[in-house]
């Protein structure tokens, strides 16, 4: 019973919490996420990215720490696997996605061996491994009908 109601009284905190840097992140840098994929298309580096747009390459690490702490919490037992995945699990995922350059960039210079974003490179692994076989059991279910 108290382990319920911790459990309960840190997803509310981490809703606000994750809310408002959501809030602030589309307030700052609506444009983020789409200005890092520009530069890396026009075959720049992360690194020079964190150099010319220092104050958005923040903003995307505070970012991808919410999600690395979803996913510290839920290796922890502090939330619930099968709720996040239903509530951020293709945000997660597509983040990671987006920004695996930013990760891999902040793993080389972290040096070896990193922790950047391990729990959130784990997680966003088995999320979508677990979004595919979903994928394939709708698939199947449609096929049937």
């Amino acid at each position: 019973m108290a382990s319920d109601y911790r459990q309960a009284r840190a997803i509310r905190a981490f809703r606000r919490c994750h809310a408002t840097t959501i809030a602030r992140w589309r307030c700052r840098t609506g444009t983020g996420w789409k200005a890092l994929k520009l530069y890396l298309t026009a075959g720049q580096t992360v690194k020079s990215f964190e150099e010319t747009n220092e104050q958005t390459y923040r903003h995307i690490l505070k970012y991808l720490n919410i999600h690395e702490l979803v996913a510290v919490g839920i290796k922890n037992r502090v939330f619930d696997d099968d709720v996040c995945f239903n509530f951020w699990g293709d945000v997660l995922v597509q983040h990671a996605d987006e920004t695996a350059a930013v990760i891999d960039y902040e793993i080389e210079t972290e040096g070896v061996p990193s922790a950047a974003f391990f729990q959130l490179r784990e997680l966003s692994a088995e999320w979508t491994e677990r979004a595919r076989i979903w994928r394939e059991k709708q698939a199947k279910r449609q096929n049937a009908k």
